[in-house]
């Protein structure tokens, strides 16, 4: 089993993806969305996701957020991971498990956002 791609989104003002972005978010995107695109349709399957900062020495790899999710039938898993702050400036990965075995880390990094969008 495989992926074909991953794309994240920031948020437009009610919480849903809008724009695509090329792994790159501001500490103010306080909502951030990814979606995954396996490579053929899988049947009864347990997936956890799982967002974590990376950079960290301890505690090392720390998850942000992560949840399970059960499934009949899928080929795209759509998710987001949300704060209610800023979220802290690093490098981070979204981590994709199906049947308890890695199958994705997406890197992804959180910056300040320039000067002209605050």
């Amino acid at each position: 089993m495989g992926f074909e791609s991953v794309t994240f989104y920031r948020s437009d003002d009610t919480g849903m993806p809008s724009e695509s972005v090329d792994g790159l978010f501001f500490t103010n995107d306080l909502k951030i969305h990814a979606r995954c695109v396996l490579s053929h349709v899988t049947v009864h399957m347990e997936v956890f996701l799982g967002y974590a900062l990376t950079h960290m020495v301890q505690p090392p790899d720390y998850e942000i957020v992560s949840c399970n999710l059960s499934s009949l039938l899928m080929n795209i898993i759509d998710t987001h991971a949300e704060l209610p702050r800023p979220w802290p400036v690093g490098k981070y990965e979204l981590r994709l498990f199906i049947n308890d075995k890695l199958l994705l880390k997406a890197p992804f990094k959180i910056v300040e956002p320039p000067s002209e969008i605050l």
